[in-house]
C-alpha cells in the first residue's frame, strides 16, 4: 500500500510552477478460475495492472494523461503529457478544480488475510465442487455453461498539490454458476444461475449455491400457468437491481443538471411512493464498491437520495458539484473506470432502507425473475422501460407455473410510484 503512494508522491514533486496536479495510482491483481460441465478445469488466469493517472491544472484548462510505466522517465512523460492536454483543449472552469483536503474515516476489514493469502489449489477446488453439485441435484439440470471463481486485489492511491493524500487496500471474490436446464418430455429449455461475492471465502457455501441455482432454473421448467391478468408483480432481487441501476445514473449531478436525467428539476417532490428511501452507501463493507475515499480523494459517505418518496439529494464528483451552481459540494462519487480514465460521477452502492419484505397478500402474483432484452430497453435519460420478463406464476407463496416472456412497459417514474 505504501509503494502506490510514493508513486503518487514521485508525481507531486514533478509539479510545474504554476501547477496543480493529482495522481491516482492503482496496483490491481486478479485471479479467474473456469470449469465446465465435467468440473474439469478449462482456463486459470491471473492478470497484474499497475497504473497511474494525472490529472493537469492551471488556471480553467485541464488535462489528464495515463501511463504504466512507473519509472522516472515515465512519470516525467506523463505530467508532460498532460500539461500539453491541458493547454491544447477548451477550458473547463468546473473540470480545472481539484478537491480540498479532507480527512477520510477508515474503513475497516477491506481487505482480509483468508483472500489475500487465498492458495489458488483452493479456487480451484470452489470452482469444480460447484460445477460437479450443480449437475447433480435434479434429472433436469445435467450441464453448466460455466463455474467460475474470480478474486480482485488491489491497492489504490489518490495524492494532489492541494494536500489530498491517502491510500487502502481491498479485496473481494465472486463466484457464481450458470446451469442449463431442459425437460425433455415438453421440449424445453431454460438458463439461470446462482451468485455469491464476499471478502471472507470461508463464508461461501457451496451446497447452497448450487441448490439455488438448480431452483432458479426448474421454475422455469415444467407446466405453464394461467395467464389471466395478475395485479401483483414480485421483482427478483437482480431485476431491482438492475432497474434501481438506472435510477442511480438518473441521479448523478451530471444528468440532473443536463437535463438527461427523468428526475431533472424535481428537487423537493414526491418521485416515488411514500415508503421509499434510497441512498448511496459508499462506505458498506458489504458492497464491492467500498471506499474510504473516492477516485480523487473526496471522503466517502452515505448519501441519502430519496426520502419517503421525496428527491432530496445527487451524487456528486468535484466537478458536477462545482457546475450545479446551486452550493453543491461533492459526495464522495468520482468513480474511475481504471487509472486511464478521468473521475466522474457514479452512484457507488445503492440501498433501500429499509429493505424488509411488506406484507403484502401476493395470492395471485408474478414473479419476474430475469429481464430479458438489452441495457438499451431502459433509459436514465428519459425513464423509458421496454424489456421482457421471464419469470412463473406465485400461488399461496408458492411456484405455480412458468409463464410466457412478459412484457414489461413502463417508465422509471411510474415503477418507483407504485412499489407496494
Amino acid at each position: 500500500m505504501d509503494e502506490v503512494l510514493a508513486v503518487a508522491h514521485r508525481v507531486l514533486h514533478r509539479a510545474p510552477a504554476g501547477w496543480k496536479l493529482e495522481a491516482y495510482v492503482e496496483h490491481r491483481i486478479t485471479t479467474t478460475v473456469q470449469a465446465g460441465t465435467s468440473a474439469a478445469i478449462r482456463h486459470v488466469g491471473r492478470a497484474e495492472t499497475r497504473g497511474l493517472g494525472v490529472r493537469a491544472v492551471q488556471g480553467d484548462h485541464v488535462g489528464y494523461a495515463s501511463t504504466a510505466d512507473l519509472s522516472d522517465p515515465g512519470l516525467d512523460k506523463a505530467v508532460s503529457s498532460a500539461q500539453d492536454n491541458a493547454l491544447a483543449g477548451d477550458t473547463d472552469p468546473a473540470g480545472a478544480v481539484l478537491p480540498k483536503l479532507a480527512a477520510a474515516l477508515p474503513v475497516e476489514a477491506l481487505a482480509r488475510p483468508a483472500l489475500v493469502d487465498m492458495p489458488l489449489a483452493a479456487k480451484l477446488d470452489f470452482v469444480t465442487a460447484l460445477a460437479r453439485r450443480a449437475t447433480s441435484m435434479s434429472l433436469w439440470v445435467r450441464r453448466i455453461d460455466t463455474a467460475q471463481w474470480r478474486d480482485d486485489v488491489r491497492s489504490v492511491a489518490v495524492a494532489s498539490t492541494v494536500g489530498t493524500s491517502g491510500c487502502y487496500n481491498k479485496a473481494s471474490a465472486e463466484l457464481w454458476v450458470d446451469v442449463l436446464g431442459e425437460d425433455e418430455s415438453a421440449g424445453q429449455t431454460a438458463e439461470d444461475y446462482a451468485y455469491w461475492w464476499g471478502r471472507d471465502p470461508t463464508s461461501v457455501d457451496v451446497e447452497e449455491l448450487a441448490a439455488s441455482a438448480v431452483r432458479r432454473v426448474t421454475r422455469l421448467l415444467g407446466a405453464s400457468a394461467a395467464t389471466s391478468h395478475i395485479d401483483t408483480v414480485v421483482l427478483d432481487p437482480a431485476v431491482s437491481a438492475f432497474l434501481f441501476e438506472a435510477v442511480g445514473r438518473g441521479l448523478t449531478g451530471g444528468a440532473l443538471a443536463n437535463r438527461r436525467s427523468p428526475f431533472s428539476g424535481r428537487f423537493g417532490e414526491e418521485v416515488a411512493a411514500p415508503l421509499i428511501t434510497l441512498v448511496d452507501d459508499g462506505r458498506s463493507v458489504d458492497a464491492p464498491a467500498a471506499a474510504p475515499f473516492d477516485d480523487e480523494g473526496v471522503p466517502r459517505r452515505c448519501t441519502p437520495l430519496i426520502v419517503a418518496g421525496v428527491l432530496t439529494g445527487a451524487l456528486h464528483s468535484t466537478a458536477t458539484a462545482e457546475s450545479s451552481g446551486d452550493d453543491a459540494s461533492s459526495t464522495g462519487n468520482a468513480q474511475r473506470a481504471t487509472h486511464k480514465a478521468a473521475p466522474r460521477a457514479a452512484p457507488s452502492t445503492l440501498r433501500l432502507e429499509p429493505y424488509a419484505r411488506a406484507d403484502v397478500d401476493a395470492g395471485s402474483a408474478c414473479y419476474v425473475q430475469q429481464i430479458s432484452g438489452s441495457v438499451a430497453g431502459i433509459s436514465s435519460v428519459t425513464g423509458r422501460v421496454s424489456l421482457g420478463g421471464v419469470g412463473y406464476r406465485i400461488v399461496d407463496g408458492e411456484p405455480a407455473g412458468r409463464l410466457p416472456t412478459l412484457p414489461i412497459a413502463t417508465t422509471l417514474q411510474s415503477l418507483l410510484r407504485e412499489i407496494v
